[in-house]
């Protein structure tokens, strides 16, 4: 199946070009995305990744409809932060460098099948044999509580994606975060 398959929400990448203001959504469903305070990096790739200000900057997209897999990557200014948000109060964390993710079932660090996460350039993917609900799809805020990083290269998706899929695309994308270069 190809890795393109069942995406509800991908984050345009930018490379070598200034995004625009709000977030684009390059998936079919085409969420209209709003960003608040939020600013662009680039890195030595070219690739613009967002930064998070932890005080108010966040994107949010509103009901994008039941994923089953999402994958980020991400570098934390301290292993305790409020990722995202997926429907109201309930969401991806990390804590003390442990990944929480509710009710998604399994989490992958850097293609390792693990919930472990330190404050360095990290690939994350987490999976769902069941539906998750998107329905207050935020980026950098769980309920009052803001993200305090650097995020790029998000993508959702309606069906669980394989351990494979995730090795690939740590593997594909990892040279845009200066990892193995």
């Amino acid at each position: 199946m190809s890795l393109s398959t069942g995406i509800i929400f991908e984050e345009r990448p930018y490379i070598n070009t200034t995004p625009p203001t709000n977030a684009e959504d390059r998936s079919r469903t085409k969420a209209t995305c709003t960003n608040t305070s939020t600013t662009y990096v680039k890195l030595p790739s070219g690739l613009y990744v967002t930064s998070y200000n932890g005080t108010a900057g966040k994107i949010a997209c509103g009901n994008i409809g039941n994923g089953r897999s999402i994958s980020f990557w991400i570098l934390l200014d301290s292993t305790t932060e409020s990722i995202m948000e997926e429907s109201a109060g309930a969401g991806i964390s990390v804590s003390g460098g442990t990944l929480s993710y509710g009710t998604w079932d399994n989490a992958f660090v850097n293609a390792v099948d693990t919930n472990t996460i330190a404050a360095t350039w990290s690939h994350v993917a987490i999976t769902s044999t069941t539906d998750v609900a998107m329905s207050a799809f935020t980026l950098g805020l769980i309920t009052a509580t803001y993200l305090d990083a650097e995020m790029g290269l998000v993508t959702v998706w309606n069906r669980e994606i394989g351990n494979n899929e995730i090795r690939g695309l740590f593997n594909s994308q990892k040279h845009l975060f200066g990892i193995g270069v």
